[in-house]
């Protein structure tokens, strides 16, 4: 499957928002108070995942990397993706790890 290039990360969160509706439990935090918080937040074959989305060739701010470090320190998943396949693909490995 050919990768959808996204202009709007506000796109890119409506859709990985209705593919993740049956994945777990997740939700995007819309705190405007709070910095560095992840888009995605939810809870994935008993573990907490953390998933920064971006578009383009942006990349985590220097506070969105100390979070999502900090998540993982805590014993969470975190991840950055650029598109839905890689978050459909960040789902399916945490579904089939039989370790998470």
């Amino acid at each position: 499957m050919r990768k959808k290039e996204y202009k709007l990360e506000s796109k890119l969160q409506k859709d990985v928002n209705e593919y993740l509706k049956n994945e777990g439990w997740f939700f995007h935090p819309s705190d405007k108070y709070i910095k560095g918080i992840p888009d995605i937040i939810g809870v994935c074959n008993g573990k907490f995942v953390a998933i920064e989305l971006k578009v383009k060739n942006r990349k985590p701010s220097t506070l969105q990397k100390i979070t999502l470090n900090r998540i993982e320190k805590a014993g969470g998943k975190s991840y950055v993706a650029w598109s839905l396949e890689e978050v459909k693909d960040i789902i399916e490995k945490i579904k089939e790890d039989k370790n998470e």
